[in-house]
């Protein structure tokens, strides 16, 4: 996704430092070289399927967030493993070539550079909304938001590859994952290659009345990662 990154604000805690005006949700706040590689450390590929996937346990050879069942005291901001206190979330990164950056969206947010003002994405945040709200019902308004606010106008063309509850250990949550295609006349004005993006989107319930979401976001120039998704959504822990 693209973006126009105006002046952070300081934030105390786990928020990362910066906000944007009609941020892309990938998108750089200053223009890049093209990335076209794959750096995924250790995990093994795997297909996106429907049904009710299982997370919270390490899969294909991916190293566990957390070196033991005891709950963290510290957060862990960065690759290979995060470990986000304020969301209640542990999770690998997809790859470990991912630094930290901001979003308007995502209170904790990782980015690799893929084209000019595009990012692929991995993050998390509190998105505890209206009370009693459900996570099915929380995936759904966060991938709105992102849709509306992170990929240019008009808003891009999208289909709902999986739309399914799933389980992190005893929580349970939803997953929404989409398939984004860019507007032509927008790639073109932003002098863009990426065509597609597919989004993950997971909402879990981590505290009584708290929601707690996760998201990756990879553009078609790094589709060689999409199949190491399905193992970074299994070590998914609530924390």
């Amino acid at each position: 996704m693209i973006a126009r990154v105006t002046a952070g604000l300081a934030v105390a805690g786990l928020l990362l430092a910066g906000c944007a005006d009609k941020v892309s949700g990938h998108a750089s706040s200053a223009p890049t070289m093209p990335t076209t590689g794959s750096s995924t450390a250790g995990r093994s590929g795997g297909s996106a399927t429907g049904g009710s996937p299982t997370a919270g346990s390490s899969s294909g050879g991916a190293r566990p967030p957390t070196a033991s069942s005891a709950p963290p005291t510290t957060s862990r901001l960065s690759c290979p493993n995060v470990i986000d206190l304020k969301a209640h979330l542990a999770y690998n990164c997809v790859t470990d070539a991912m630094t930290k950056a901001s979003s308007p969206v995502w209170a904790f947010k990782l980015e690799r550079p893929v084209d000019v003002n595009w990012t692929m994405d991995e993050g998390s945040a509190d998105v505890t909304g209206a009370k009693g709200e459900t996570p099915t019902a929380a995936a759904e308004r966060m991938t709105r938001r992102m849709l509306d606010l992170l990929y240019g106008k008009p808003v891009p063309k999208t289909k709902t590859v999986q739309d399914t509850d799933i389980s992190v250990g005893t929580a349970k949550g939803h997953l929404i994952q989409t398939l984004i295609t860019i507007d032509p006349a927008y790639r073109k004005a932003q002098h863009l290659r990426v065509q597609q993006e597919q989004l993950w989107l997971v909402v879990l319930p981590v505290a009584p009345g708290k929601l707690s979401g996760w998201y990756t976001s990879i553009p078609d120039l790094l589709k060689a990662e999409w199949p190491n998704v399905p193992a970074v959504l299994k070590s998914l822990q609530v924390v």
